[in-house]
């Protein structure tokens, strides 16, 4: 487990790294704004156990809390990155209507239905949000394939983590699902069970790979 960690720390900071000269190749637009702050913001979090100013007793206390708004604030980044991305207005709309919901939905969520404090995962939000995204992912999809220059959609940097994103999403809603039904076992199960934590891990090295990969077919340096 502590080996899939590893690989997985370094690939976020590939990712932000990537998305660093993304944002500057393409002259710092909206999109690849939100993209470095989200894997920077990643960088961060997943860096909370190195440095010792994180060490500080409410922070370990409410770890499991913090996990939790990490989880639902990266879900409201990528709803956002796709609001940018996407071109039609009509889209946009959508996108940030359901944006709106999601974040009122996770307020309740986290309030009443699976209350922050408790153990489990907000799986509720995470599906609701994680649906919106995929949704996001298979406008802009339908986007570039409809454009023009849709033969270049294979050298476009934001196609690759598009399908990337769309898959480690699809994947970790049941996985999610599984790990809340472990979490609150005893320890045995868990111990038993711990391939599943190194699946979820794997699934998130199989998407921020897509970095690496759009980064070598964008390589041309065009704007796409």
């Amino acid at each position: 487990m502590a080996f899939f960690a590893s690989i997985e720390y370094c690939f976020f900071i590939l990712a932000f790294l990537i998305s660093m000269f993304i944002a500057i190749r393409e002259g710092f637009r909206v999109a690849s704004i939100v993209l470095v702050f989200s894997t920077l913001f990643i960088l961060l979090f997943h860096s909370r156990h190195s440095f010792p100013i994180f060490q500080s007793g409410w922070l370990q206390q409410h770890d499991h809390s913090l996990i939790k708004v990490e989880m639902l604030f990266e879900v409201a980044l990528y709803l956002v990155l796709y609001i940018s991305l996407l071109q039609r207005k009509a889209f946009r709309l959508f996108l940030s209507f359901y944006l709106i919901l999601f974040l009122i939905f996770s307020f309740i969520v986290l309030s009443i239905m699976q209350p922050i404090y408790t153990l489990k995962y907000p799986i509720y939000s995470f599906v609701f949000g994680s649906f919106g995204v995929l949704i996001g992912i298979l406008l802009f999809f339908y986007e570039k394939l409809k454009a023009d220059n849709a033969g270049s959609i294979f050298t476009n940097f934001w196609f690759w983590i598009s399908a990337g994103l769309f898959v480690f999403l699809a994947t970790e809603v049941p996985v999610l699902s599984i790990t809340n039904y472990l979490l609150g076992k005893d320890a045995e199960v868990i111990r038993r069970a711990e391939v599943v934590f190194d699946v979820k891990r794997i699934i998130s090295l199989c998407y921020y790979f897509t970095f690496q990969i759009g980064f070598l077919c964008s390589r041309n340096w065009i704007k796409t």
